[in-house]
């Protein structure tokens, strides 16, 4: 069960900061929590403190960590492994807590934890509270665009199926032509099948090949095709070097539907 507790008040949920690498830092924290936890729960939340910091926490009621790990919990390529760990905690490079303590650091915050054996973990970060102090009005206006992509086709690369029907459920009403290629084979296959195919959403991470090295084979096939490239893990120079290759844009995951269906009209259109 996943819980979220939100303890922010409406205009304190607006405020500065490197987008990318705090959703990068909250992904690493969780999946971590994910990878450890066989059953329970999963908790996340977010608070302003007293002193003016911004504090996110992961929660989780996993294996916890021994104290005889704790020192080097955030050093490079470090796993807690031993004899009854299974094969979903066994994936990975070790890298994402290293990462994050990184990636903190860059955003001038700080992350620690506390953890019992068999009770399980508690991950949190602070970074620097730097509110928008005016926010504009039309942020408190739902906007129900209704998109017509009558004759367009979509092609969605992705390797996860539910990050499948999630994009099929975004796009249900928008009357597009929608083809799915789950690996860069099927993506060649499709796109020799349907040359004129108008825009394509890249997964950066396939299971057979390299999303970067993909898009340069599609680039040779088709020098003009639009591609926006979506990843779950990103910094800026993930999207720096998408735009060198020829991407138009760029989807962060988790995908937020307004985002992804006024960006995907933006070049259906033009």
């Amino acid at each position: 069960k996943l819980i979220i507790k939100n303890e922010l008040i409406i205009g304190q949920t607006l405020f500065y900061t490197d987008e990318l690498r705090l959703k990068q830092i909250l992904l690493n924290l969780l999946s971590n929590a994910y990878k450890f936890t066989d059953e329970g729960t999963i908790e996340i939340g977010c608070s302003l403190t007293v002193d003016n910091l911004l504090k996110f926490y992961v929660k989780d009621n996993g294996e916890g960590i021994p104290i005889e790990k704790r020192d080097w919990v955030f050093e490079r390529f470090n796993q807690l492994r031993n004899v009854n760990i299974s094969s979903k905690k066994m994936t990975g490079t070790g890298l994402g807590l290293s990462i994050s303590k990184g990636l903190i650091g860059l955003l001038n915050g700080s992350i620690w934890f506390e953890s019992e054996v068999n009770v399980g973990s508690t991950f949190y970060i602070t970074i620097p509270y730097n509110p928008v102090k005016e926010i504009a009005k039309e942020l408190n206006v739902v906007k129900n665009y209704k998109y017509d992509w009558n004759g367009k086709t979509i092609l969605i690369v992705e390797d996860d199926v539910n990050n499948m029907k999630l994009f099929e459920k975004v796009y249900s009403e928008c009357n597009a032509e929608l083809l799915f290629a789950e690996d860069g084979k099927s993506t060649i296959d499709i796109i020799q099948k349907y040359p004129t195919i108008d825009l394509i959403l890249m997964d950066i991470g396939l299971p057979d090949i390299d999303g970067y090295e993909l898009m340069k084979e599609i680039f040779k096939l088709n020098k003009d095709q639009k591609i926006i490239a979506q990843t779950a893990y990103a910094n800026a120079d993930d999207k720096e070097k998408c735009e060198m290759i020829g991407c138009i844009d760029f989807v962060l995951k988790p995908i937020r539907k307004s985002q992804l269906l006024e960006m995907t009209n933006k070049h259906l259109i033009t």
